[in-house]
């Protein structure tokens, strides 16, 4: 159980050979599991989905977090099967947030809060590795229908300086929809300004990329109640 409890782990983290070899030994050990044997066949899926992936590059998930134990979970979740690499920066949890994290196979930064959303984010962008970026916040979702069109217009856009905006559904409390830029190429000298209500297109645009619109939805949960609305007014009027 532990040698396909490790094959698992791999798998989360888009090391396809290693969770392979995993499986594998495991099914040498116990060769009459059926999950073991399931393990095996949903990898080999994943190792052929990741030769039509090469075509559009790697992706990473980039976010920050603080005691997002409720709702990290599901947000990570939803991004399975799409990205090859979660980081995510902790700003000072308490809770299980980190090893929510960790169990989805993120890399880990450590970045002290500073009433600076932008200094936060950035941090994370230092330790992205793939060819192209999306952000997130721990209580968006992102719907599985929308893996195939994010992965298009990565293909699309590979080496060719696009970037792309997705509209934010935000389904909380004041329901709204607004567009945001949430797909990026990983290029030296993108960053997010200001302290809040962060913005990456200034440094895009003085790199040359061109911000295009699209139909990509990604649900926002996070103004759920006319408490948390003023909670989070209130902490935005501290950082002004």
């Amino acid at each position: 159980q532990a040698m396909n409890n490790l094959g698992s782990h791999f798998m989360k983290s888009g090391d396809f050979e290693a969770a392979l070899r995993k499986f594998e030994n495991a099914k040498a050990i116990a060769p009459n599991i059926p999950t073991i044997d399931e393990n095996i066949r949903k990898v080999g899926i994943s190792m052929s989905s990741g030769k039509t992936k090469s075509e559009s590059g790697r992706l990473t998930l980039c976010m920050i977090a603080k005691n997002e134990e409720d709702r990290l979970g599901g947000c990570l979740e939803s991004v399975q099967g799409l990205v090859d690499e979660i980081v995510v920066v902790d700003t000072g949890s308490d809770d299980r947030t980190v090893e929510i994290a960790e169990s989805f196979g993120a890399k880990m930064g450590y970045f002290p809060w500073n009433d600076n959303f932008s200094d936060a984010r950035n941090e994370s962008l230092k330790l992205a590795t793939g060819d192209w970026i999306i952000w997130l916040d721990p209580d968006d979702l992102l719907p599985k229908e929308m893996h195939e069109p994010i992965r298009e217009a990565m293909r699309q856009g590979l080496g060719m300086k696009r970037a792309y905006f997705w509209v934010l559904d935000d389904q909380g409390y004041e329901p709204v929809t607004c567009l945001q830029l949430r797909l990026f190429p990983n290029l030296e000298g993108v960053r997010f300004s200001q302290p809040i209500h962060e913005q990456l297109t200034p440094s895009l645009i003085e790199l040359g990329v061109v911000c295009e619109p699209t139909d990509i939805r990604v649900v926002h949960t996070g103004y759920t109640t006319p408490e948390v609305v003023r909670a989070k007014q209130d902490r935005y009027l501290v950082i002004c």
